[in-house]
């Protein structure tokens, strides 16, 4: 099954001031599944339940009754959102703060010295060891210790720092099945030898680590769990469509 393709749409419209704003988002989430199911809601607070859904991006409710409203608030320290009857609102769920963000600042080759090199992190797949194998000479993989592994082609021969990274990083993004777990960013205008790499998934992960590449690296933010997202009755029970969609 393909990874699901989500439009949101955003509509504003003031006649009286002359302004007209409509804008429409469509991404392709990281995950195939969503979820869709009615839930009875009461007085007290209920926490909404993702289902199948990893990341979740959006949460939609829509009041399907006739009487009192959808109270919606985040980690359940507030209910500032409300949803009369008939209404239908769309949350989004911003965890951008809660992903494992790490950087890898390389170091020039010499000689071949960084051949069978590695450094390791982990990702929603599992472990994974970014290793180099200099001038594509066919060497072997080393014993990293990793369940998941990128072999990297690029680097050649006394390369200098910045040429390492922008050789990581091309081989990096090339890799469909890291870029499934990680988004990898390089800017030579800012850092020319600093690599960052960023979960695409909540949760706790081992922080990255240099192995044997003689890299200076670092966990700028660690990850860690989503928001939660709460619902409740303001009065009596209500009967409310309640969508997930992924990231």
């Amino acid at each position: 099954m393909a990874n699901p393709r989500i439009v949101s749409s955003l509509t504003l419209n003031n006649s009286t001031a002359r302004i007209a704003f409509q804008q429409t988002f469509s991404t392709v989430a990281n995950e195939e599944p969503s979820i869709l199911e009615v839930t009875t809601l009461t007085t007290s607070s209920t926490t909404v339940d993702f289902g199948t859904v990893d990341n979740p991006k959006y949460v939609a409710f829509s009041h399907t009754g006739t009487d009192n409203s959808i109270l919606v608030g985040f980690d359940g320290v507030s209910y500032d959102m409300e949803i009369a009857p008939g209404d239908i609102a769309l949350v989004r769920i911003r965890d951008e703060d809660k992903l494992e963000t790490q950087t890898a600042q390389t170091v020039a080759d010499s000689s071949g010295s960084l051949n069978t090199d590695y450094f390791t992190l982990e990702g929603n797949s599992g472990t994974w060891a970014v290793w180099f194998d200099v001038d594509d000479s066919g060497s072997s993989e080393p014993a990293h210790g990793q369940t998941n592994s990128v072999e990297i082609t690029s680097i050649v021969t006394n390369d200098t720092a910045a040429s390492v990274a922008l050789a990581i990083y091309t081989d990096l993004i090339a890799s469909t099945e890291f870029t499934a777990d990680f988004d990898v960013a390089y800017d030579a205008t800012v850092d020319d030898d600093l690599i960052t790499i960023t979960d695409k998934f909540l949760g706790n992960r081992t922080n990255i680590a240099a192995g044997t590449s003689g890299f200076t690296v670092a966990t700028t933010q660690a990850g860690a769990t989503g928001r939660s997202v709460y619902a409740k009755s303001s009065a009596g029970e209500i009967e409310a469509l309640i969508a997930v969609m992924p990231k």
